[in-house]
């Protein structure tokens, strides 16, 4: 063919060329559209929330009560006055203070209207998601220290850098790109290094990572089964391990036996039953177990050291009309 002949085809190429762009055009975006939406199915239900202070009032989400959940949580008052109640203790609120809440606890941030802060949660999965594997060192001595509800100050230093951290998991939340969970529980991990760096705490320094990540597993059992198991045995044989090694490692890492933390969580929902409710003696220790009323009140002055009726009056009853999330 001559010139004019590839002249005449060439309208026809290009059209046809054009037509394939488009449709590919087409195509890429609803694959991108796709993607989004499998995006958004697979994190509807992602173990972690961040919000500021604010948006959490704004929108109705600030618990106004004492309450309790089942993972962990990080509240940063960046500026702001009011109290911090975890359990039966309280702590007023200190300007650039990051306050730890381990699982289980019952708590509340009493801030007032002009406080500022994030309040950030989340799960050990969703920690272990940013490692090449669960058992890290680093993540299982920082959630071992955890459990104690640490309270710790942000020095200039690191304010600006964990706000900018802060900032981007802000971001990614709010938005449902490509990797979301990933980035944020990289983001996650790179908050609790600089924390954890921040508190420096030492007191677990040289402990074998196999030890904390063994007491760790015992709290977490012992907040599932405490009204149901009530001896170390139950417990060692659940971990695989002897009563006398977990007894052992429990003290060395934490400084009091097995025993101790198995009576001390029982006392401690006892407490909470007569705080938060007007349950008499011998239905707070039904609801913990005991068949028995007389052994319940030998256990609960000989582990808290008033009888029942002394430390009721001590605290006074709150009127049983009130919520409480007891279960």
């Amino acid at each position: 063919m001559g010139k004019a002949s590839i002249n005449i085809f060439l309208p026809i190429v290009l059209y046809r060329c054009q037509g394939v762009c488009v449709s590919m055009q087409k195509e890429k975006k609803c694959e991108q559209l796709f993607v989004e939406v499998l995006s958004r199915e697979k994190d509807k239900d992602l173990p972690f929330e961040i919000h500021s202070i604010e948006w959490l009032k704004n929108n109705g989400k600030f618990p106004d009560r004492p309450h309790r959940h089942l993972h962990f949580e990080i509240a940063w008052v960046v500026s702001g006055e009011g109290l911090y109640c975890l359990e039966l203790d309280s702590y007023p609120l200190v300007d650039n203070t990051i306050y730890c809440v381990p699982p289980g606890r019952i708590h509340q941030l009493q801030a007032s209207g002009t406080t500022e802060g994030y309040v950030l949660s989340f799960d050990t999965d969703f920690i272990y998601l940013a490692t090449e594997r669960g058992g890290r060192p680093f993540f299982d001595d920082f959630l071992g220290g955890f459990y104690n509800g640490n309270i710790i100050r942000v020095n200039k230093g690191l304010e600006s850098v964990i706000g900018r951290i802060l900032n981007e998991m802000i971001k990614e939340f709010d938005n449902y790109f490509f990797l979301r969970s990933e980035v944020l529980s990289g983001l996650l991990k790179l908050f609790l290094v600089y924390l954890e760096r921040q508190s420096g705490s030492e007191c677990q320094k040289f402990v074998r990572s196999r030890e904390v990540e063994l007491v760790t597993n015992f709290y977490s059992k012992l907040e599932k089964h405490f009204l149901t198991r009530k001896t170390v045995n139950q417990y060692a044989n659940e971990l695989k391990v002897s009563a006398g090694h977990l007894s052992d490692v429990v003290r060395r890492i934490s400084g009091f036996s097995a025993s101790y933390h198995i009576q001390q969580r029982l006392i401690l929902e006892a407490k909470r039953l007569i705080t938060y409710s007007d349950a008499n003696m011998k239905e707070v220790a039904y609801k913990l177990g005991f068949d028995n009323t007389f052994h319940f009140s030998k256990f609960f002055k000989k582990v808290a050291g008033v009888n029942f009726t002394e430390f009721r009056k001590q605290q006074g009853i709150m009127d049983s009309s009130t919520e409480f999330p007891l279960q």
